[in-house]
């Protein structure tokens, strides 16, 4: 262990972040442990607004540090704008998976302490022949170990999809033949450290990462956003706010989301059980309305491309992720 606070190189308050999201419950089984979250409860139902604002006004700390965004001020330019221009979100934004990465950031930042070591929008644009498999690195203390994270997001329809592609996007970190792809990961992070790090963190890091991937624990903190029509009831006003909870805890037991998590993980890599893995699911009553919504939050200049495209289902969507 490094001794260091690795909460000091967090940026998101969990107090912000509990206004808009909270834990329904926890759960775990060996070295798989979930979290169910959901957007807060307003008296006319989800807070979908708030939230709305809340990732409005957070995405320019997924783009860049603190330090770069006074810069970026000081320099008379505008963070927020500068952040929507470098995340590039366009026509394809069923297959950008921006929204997803961002929300990962969020929960792993705000409410696990996990800070996100390397911004990847930022880092793509200064080393665009790179290619990036992980959604975002991460690095904290999770379960007694001091982990090196390697997250995953996924914004699907299904749940069981979602978890199924999550699952097999990671395990292409633990194929015995080669460890190509968090090579690929490590090996350019150094580079592109956030300077939310303080000197000995940056050292430290350059170190692990430096090191055999065998060395550190690793965790995957993975984001599975998806749909459940069923909590359209929680739009009634005449359903009280504790009654909407106890219907929206009820329904996620009964889709048994750790069993449905196991069942894949056993499906995939054998070498899955060498790392910690972390859930982090959200369902949402409307995938489609959600990614939009919070798209538009993200760079209001989007609406012109939602308010022309068509519904699309879920079927349509690539197997690489969606935003």
């Amino acid at each position: 262990m490094s001794g260091f606070n690795w909460e000091d190189a967090t940026v998101i308050s969990q107090t912000d972040l509990e206004e808009y999201v909270y834990v329904t419950d926890s759960d775990s089984v060996d070295n798989l442990h979930i979290k169910n979250y959901c957007v807060q409860i307003s008296p006319a139902g989800f807070s979908f607004n708030g939230l709305e604002e809340f990732l409005r006004n957070r995405f320019v700390y997924y783009v860049f540090s603190e330090d770069e965004i006074q810069r970026l001020e000081e320099q008379g330019e505008t963070p927020r704008i500068k952040a929507q221009e470098m995340a590039g979100i366009g026509k394809q934004f069923r297959q950008d998976g921006t929204l997803g990465e961002f929300i990962l950031f969020l929960l792993a930042d705000g409410f696990l302490d996990l800070p996100m070591i390397s911004h990847k929008i930022s880092r793509k644009q200064n080393y665009s022949h790179e290619v990036y498999g992980c959604d975002n690195l991460f690095f904290g203390t999770f379960d007694g170990d001091e982990c090196l994270g390697i997250g995953e997001a996924k914004v699907y329809q299904d749940l069981t999809r979602g978890i199924r592609q999550a699952v097999s996007s990671i395990s292409e970190f633990h194929e015995e033949q080669s460890h190509r792809y968090l090579d690929q990961e490590l090996s350019v992070a150094p580079r592109g450290f956030s300077e939310n790090l303080n000197e000995e963190q940056f050292d430290y890091l350059s170190n692990v990462v430096s090191a055999s991937p065998d060395d550190h624990p690793l965790l995957h903190p993975i984001f599975v956003c998806y749909e459940d029509q069923e909590l359209t009831d929680a739009e009634s006003v005449s359903t009280s706010e504790e009654e909407i909870q106890s219907l929206i805890e009820t329904r996620i037991a009964d889709l048994e989301p750790l069993s449905k998590a196991e069942n894949q993980v056993e499906n995939g890599s054998d070498r899955l059980r060498r790392a910690h893995l972390l859930f982090l699911f959200l369902p949402v009553p409307d995938i489609d309305q959600f990614r939009k919504r919070m798209l538009l939050a993200i760079d209001p200049g989007l609406r012109h491309i939602l308010d022309e495209e068509s519904p699309e289902s879920d079927a349509d969507q690539t197997e690489e992720g969606t935003a």
